[in-house]
């Protein structure tokens, strides 16, 4: 029989016939966990990449009148769409 230990603990407890519980912390990766074959970013991770999105949107919009302005905004609003879908996907189980 397996139950959760703890609010927010990702453990297993497993439970004896005694009563008595042990809790298991089953590989636990520091950043980034797996799940069904899905890649889940922590939350520092995620806010990094939506600052590099945010800087590169910034840098497009200054150089606009550059070849490669448009293109670096285009490329910044692509990356925060994915990050929108990432978060979504995570949160769909898929």
């Amino acid at each position: 029989m397996l139950a959760r230990c703890g609010a927010g603990s990702r453990c297993l407890m497993k439970i004896k016939a005694a009563g008595v519980g042990r809790c298991d912390n089953e590989s636990r990766k520091s950043d980034i966990t797996r799940k069904k074959g899905s890649v889940r970013m922590s939350f520092t991770q995620t806010m990094l990449v939506l600052g590099a999105c945010c800087v590169a949107l910034t840098v497009g919009y200054s150089w606009n009148e550059k070849r490669w302005g448009p293109w670096l905004m285009l490329a910044a609003v692509i990356g925060l769409l994915a990050l929108m879908l990432q978060g979504i996907m995570s949160l769909m189980g898929a």
